[in-house]
């Protein structure tokens, strides 16, 4: 495996008495770059050190990105994307046209799979989007599936690139950060890593690591169950909150303030949520993908 290995844009000179380090760089394509899951992280790659091109189909979007403006609310999203386009052009590019991500070392993937009108995993989108993509693929590409996923879709996705004659690499590694603070936690969060080979696991180690969080091993089938089971587990604790904060309520009792008894200095009714809208149409998705997967 080859990586693109560049000095840091930090890198030492004996003038300003810094260490000097060497950091192993990738090229990155982001696909749906100006998405939610998309943007934040091309963003802080290239913040990083990355070379990445972001592409979205949305003529209309890659215009506002190029101009410095951010598509929807996103704490410190602004300011980085500015910083980006006035620092360091040279690791920030656009497209709307699949053919350019010929050359990149990482093709990053933001489609996930939803869930039907009856409530079952559809992966329609996911097959779709390779099918799309691979008549631009050179074989030699890492792709890093990054929304939550069925299990058993990042094998699924490998053997339809085999079935067209290409060996890419297939890594899962799903993100788990809180809507509208993507940029931050990208920097906070341990990110869950997996490949279909060790080659596939080390390369997604490197995309990573600029970010200084800990990189967490798994198989490809367990990360995309680990999203799954987190997510469950926040939507049933949500919803038991809720339902208490109901029975509460019913009885003309404080939930708040039960509640705040209950936590006060208890270590372990620390993940006691508050009641309140807290539960987003992902954690729903994934606990229905999980009843599937449990069928």
């Amino acid at each position: 495996i080859q990586y693109c290995t560049v000095m840091a844009d930090t890198v030492a000179t004996p003038e300003n008495g810094q260490k000097r380090r060497k950091c192993a760089l990738l090229r990155v394509c982001v696909l749906g770059g100006a998405s939610r899951p998309g943007l934040p992280l091309a963003l802080v790659l290239a913040d990083r050190g990355h070379s990445v091109l972001l592409i979205e189909q949305k003529e209309e979007q890659l215009r506002r990105l190029k101009a410095g403006e951010f598509p929807f609310l996103e704490d410190g999203g602004q300011e980085l994307l500015q910083r980006c386009l006035a620092q360091n052009p040279s690791r920030l590019s656009f497209s709307s046209k699949l053919a350019d991500l010929r050359g990149c070392d990482v093709v990053v993937l933001t489609v996930g799979t939803p869930i039907d009108e009856h409530l079952n995993p559809d992966s329609s989108a996911v097959e779709a989007c390779i099918q799309e993509l691979s008549s631009h693929l050179a074989g030699n590409e890492c792709l890093v599936l990054r929304s939550s996923l069925f299990p058993g879709t990042s094998e699924r996705v490998r053997s339809m690139l085999r079935a067209r004659g290409l060996d890419n690499r297939v890594s899962c590694c799903p993100e788990r950060l809180r809507l509208g603070y993507a940029v931050q936690e990208l920097t906070q969060v341990p990110q869950l890593v997996s490949g279909s080979d060790p080659e596939a696991l080390a390369q997604a180690k490197v995309l990573f690591k600029p970010l200084g969080v800990d990189l967490v091993d798994l198989s490809l089938q367990e990360a995309e169950v680990a999203t799954l089971f987190l997510n469950a587990w926040r939507y049933v604790a949500f919803g038991t909150a809720n339902q208490f904060y109901h029975i509460a309520v019913s009885k003309g009792l404080d939930f708040d303030r039960i509640r705040s008894a209950i936590v006060h200095k208890y270590q372990r009714a620390s993940g006691f949520p508050s009641a309140g809208f807290t539960a987003g149409p992902r954690l729903f998705q994934d606990t229905m993908q999980l009843a599937a997967y449990c069928r």
